[in-house]
């Protein structure tokens, strides 16, 4: 079995800091692969994918409708395209769509259904959103029938190692063999404090004035 963090930022997305050393480090002390999803960036893949360490590819899309990552995804996605395009060009790359925080406005979230149904899996639970967004994702997967992943979205290294799924070992490169083996991976949820928001909005505006000085 090995442990999957599926769905990590870098210091590559816009409110995020963790550096590509860091997270390496923070990751072999917690023994878990994580899944690289930044915001509408694949910088980060890139350079992991030469420094010898064992991740999944991804990135957190910014659609029209909201937030969908892709797993499995080596290249960029154009953002603010429609959720269905969206999800159309992860498929093109062999890669899997995640509704990512559902139902969460406050955090871009898709909220129709029909956007939600053509996900391949819906993040049940994601550490940093409330409660009761995560258990309504729990509901709609329970009614639809859909694969079930959890997530720290992790914007800080302490933030990684008490969400994750432990799954049977699986080729990499191998998207279908994944979703098999994802419905009966067990999966670990620990809500991340309150006040991680007010940082990361923070980071986001810090990096922002930072590129225009």
């Amino acid at each position: 079995m090995i442990k999957l963090d599926l769905h990590i930022h870098t210091e590559y997305s816009e409110d995020c800091l963790i550096s590509l050393d860091k997270l390496i480090e923070k990751c072999k002390e917690k023994n878990i692969i994580p899944a690289i999803t930044d915001h509408d960036s694949v910088k980060a893949i890139k350079k992991l994918g030469k420094m010898g360490f064992s991740f999944l590819p991804g990135i957190e899309v910014s659609s029209k409708d909201g937030h969908i990552v892709g797993l499995f995804c080596n290249e960029l996605i154009p953002k603010d395209l429609s959720a269905e395009k969206t999800i159309d060009n992860i498929h093109k790359q062999g890669g899997l769509a995640v509704a990512v925080h559902p139902f969460d406005t406050y955090r871009k979230g898709l909220e129709k259904t029909k956007w939600i149904k053509k996900c391949d899996i819906i993040e049940v639970f994601n550490a940093r959103t409330f409660r009761k967004k995560n258990e309504k994702a729990e509901r709609f997967s329970n009614k639809y029938g859909m694969i079930k992943s959890v997530g720290s979205d992790a914007h800080f290294l302490f933030e990684i190692g008490d969400t994750y799924i432990e799954i049977e070992e699986f080729d990499f490169n191998n998207p279908k063999e994944f979703l098999k083996k994802l419905k009966k991976a067990k999966l670990h949820k620990k809500s991340a404090p309150f006040y991680v928001h007010g940082p990361t909005t923070f980071v986001k505006y810090y990096k922002w004035l930072r590129r225009r000085i």
